[in-house]
């Protein structure tokens, strides 16, 4: 598990006080959350974030509830350092997959960087053969957006050479609560929208993706 999608839990550090933490200081920790599930944590069912101070600590755990859907249970302030400290070097201990770790694995394909969540499936950006790639993988009730998706590139492919082209449709090696097993992989087309400038490649993502 590397880059983004090994981050387990993070944190937020404040100045040195008292009492609880303001709704202000919840509120930054929790938006940061819910922004690292929608782009980030594409498949994960939850998250451990929390605030401190050094002595005190509040932890949070943002739940994925349903599709869309995001609710949180605000664990109370703890005002001993020592027990705070003991409750984080715990959480350090723990799994990656006990934390809400989610990564997603298919036999021949790496994956790099999620790119993002859809109404049928979340995408993300990925390797085969040393080939760039996508892979979509679908809601489970969205089994037939894969269905059709699937069918209608196959047909457009054999006639125009500027649509994706299906490499394979494999299955997941784990499966994915709320995910169908089986996923889609395909070869992105486009050209780079980014010039080259000074002699220095730019790197441009490509125009015309799933």
């Amino acid at each position: 598990m590397t880059g983004s999608l090994a981050i387990t839990a993070f944190g937020d550090l404040k100045p040195r006080g008292s009492g609880d933490f303001s709704n202000e200081q919840k509120g930054h920790i929790l938006d940061m959350a819910r922004t690292f599930m929608e782009h980030v944590g594409l498949c994960r069912p939850f998250l451990i974030v929390f605030l401190s101070d050094g002595v005190r600590w509040q932890f949070f755990r943002v739940t994925r509830k349903g599709r869309d859907e995001l609710t949180y249970l605000e664990a109370p302030v703890i005002d001993d350092m020592k027990t705070g400290w003991k409750h984080y070097i715990y959480m350090l201990k723990r799994s990656p997959s006990h934390m809400g770790c989610v990564e997603p694995s298919v036999e021949g394909v790496n994956f790099h960087i999620p790119l993002g969540r859809g109404g049928s499936s979340v995408v993300y950006k990925a390797s085969r053969n040393n080939a760039e790639v996508l892979v979509k993988i679908y809601f489970s009730d969205r089994q037939d957006s894969f269905e059709r998706e699937t069918s209608a590139l196959d047909k457009l492919s054999a006639r125009d050479v500027g649509v994706p082209h299906v490499e394979e449709t494999p299955l997941l090696n784990t499966k994915i609560k709320g995910f169908c097993e089986r996923v889609l992989v395909v070869t992105p087309v486009g050209i780079p929208f980014l010039p080259h400038a000074d002699g220095v490649r730019c790197h441009g993502e490509h125009l015309k993706t799933l």
